[in-house]
């Protein structure tokens, strides 16, 4: 139970690297929650997050923002 547990904590993004994130663009602590799933997107590999809300993730330079609500204007 306990190393699944352990386990379970590789998941979680490096604090180190949201921390990165929020100094680097002067985030304000309403901002910590996106700035957290940004750091766990990018430890994972993903390179981009389809939100409503896509301004909320425009400055993290490696992580593109789409708006659903734009793509099927295509």
């Amino acid at each position: 139970m306990e190393s699944r547990w352990i386990a379970s904590l590789s998941a979680l993004p490096r604090p180190h690297l949201a921390l990165e994130l929020h100094d680097t663009h002067r985030l304000g602590r309403k901002r910590i929650a996106d700035t957290l799933l940004a750091a766990t997107l990018l430890r994972h590999g993903v390179w981009a997050i389809v939100a409503c809300n896509p301004d909320n993730f425009a400055m993290f330079d490696q992580l593109a923002s789409i708006d659903p609500l734009e793509a099927i204007k295509v």
